[in-house]
């Protein structure tokens, strides 16, 4: 607890101990030995948080529109992220809760849906890493979608996966990057 407070007052600088460019969230188990939040079973629990570099820049060529958003593993309403009307046609992308278990982000033309993306499937890939914490690659965190109607590019900003046994649990912020064909 004391060196949560020290983090939460921006005190961390009093331990002399830790290293010059210390990171609470990702350095912690390092330093420590053990991890910043307890599980109370060790043997199912999964804990995994990873991030996309702050400083790189977002490449949005070959794409029209770019949304951010997040998604939460005890989400349970659908919601829409944005609609566009190009040439009379209604464009929306939503996301979409099947059982409260899965959730798809959904393009739709008018009422017809035009391409369906798993994010609980993508969550669970990253979930898939070796790595427990840190900064990934952006070709780890960067997911390319296409068919004839739209082109989507999904690329998580930051992704914190755990279960205690499945399903797997996840908390992630996104950039989606789309054009309309």
């Amino acid at each position: 607890r004391g060196v949560s407070y020290l983090n939460s007052v921006n005190d961390l600088d009093k331990l002399a101990f830790l290293p010059n460019n210390f990171d609470y969230s990702i350095d912690f188990k390092n330093v420590f030995g053990f991890d910043l939040y307890h599980a109370s079973d060790g043997n199912n629990y999964i804990s995994k948080e990873y991030q996309l570099d702050p400083m790189l820049p977002i490449d949005t060529k070959g794409y029209d529109y770019l949304l951010t958003t997040s998604i939460h593993s005890s989400d349970r309403a659908n919601r829409d992220i944005s609609n566009v009307t190009i040439d009379d046609q209604v464009y929306k992308v939503s996301i979409i809760n099947i059982q409260g278990e899965e959730k798809k982000m959904q393009y739709q033309a008018g009422d017809t849906v035009i391409m369906s993306i798993s994010l609980t499937q993508l969550c669970n890939k990253i979930a898939g890493y070796k790595t427990e914490i840190g900064i990934l690659a952006p070709e780890k965190l960067t997911f390319d979608f296409e068919n004839n109607d739209v082109k989507v590019r999904i690329i998580f900003r930051y992704a914190s996966i755990y279960a205690n046994n499945s399903p797997i649990n996840h908390n992630a912020e996104f950039y989606i990057l789309y054009s309309v064909k």
